[in-house]
């Protein structure tokens, strides 16, 4: 009998990547699967290729080890279904698959942040960040020098918030300002000291600090 029972890592990645295509299934009340269906499966996820006796096989053992059951359809296809006991195993790999795939889709997305010049004539807005409300007439994405990241906000009682989050956060938090009307800007460092070349930039630009 192989000893897969104590710990996910005796298990094969067949073993594995079987498990996790029953738990999802398992969630859509699809059980049971002809292993037909979870060999077509397998292959639809561009992985290594699946043949029918090792998928087979792999079940065999998952069966020895208590967490599938075997059995046959009407039509003698080979079906299985997970146990009680093979769900308390298959649904953590079924997360951390999801996870997984969910931190390769936040690296593989480029996100595209609009922007908006400040005025003198900047007009406070309400808006809820965090499940925190502000009174906001101004928001920058800062990006520091050490690579971190904050959303920096002025407030109506002149006060500098600055919210730390990674990339991604910052830039769901200043998309928010965006929406809600708020001038937005992205800037390399914290504060309010422009450099010589942003004052004439803005000026050049918008005439912001004409005498």
């Amino acid at each position: 009998m192989p000893d897969i029972g104590k710990s996910g890592r005796r298990m094969s990645a067949l073993q594995k990547r079987i498990l996790i295509v029953l738990a999802a299934l398992d969630e859509r009340k699809h059980m049971p699967v002809a292993t037909k269906d979870i060999e077509r499966v397998l292959a639809q996820g561009g992985e290594k290729p699946v043949y029918g006796s090792n998928l087979r096989a792999a079940c065999r053992k998952l069966e020895e080890a208590g967490f599938l059951n075997t059995l046959r359809a009407r039509n003698l296809q080979l079906a299985v279904e997970l146990t009680e006991t093979g769900k308390l195993i298959a649904q953590p790999l079924l997360e951390k698959e999801k996870n997984d795939e969910l931190d390769k889709k936040k690296i593989r997305e480029c996100h595209v942040l609009p922007h908006t010049m400040a005025s003198w004539s900047e007009v406070a807005h309400s808006i809820e960040i965090d499940g925190k409300a502000y009174s906001v007439f101004r928001c920058a994405y800062v990006i520091r020098l050490n690579k971190t990241n904050c959303l920096q906000l002025w407030t109506n009682t002149k006060k500098i918030v600055k919210l730390e989050g990674d990339a991604l956060q910052i830039g769901e938090w200043y998309q928010k300002c965006y929406d809600a009307g708020i001038h937005c800007h992205i800037q390399i460092n914290e504060g309010e000291c422009l450099s010589e070349r942003s004052v004439e930039y803005l000026n050049f630009k918008h005439g912001l600090f004409t005498k």
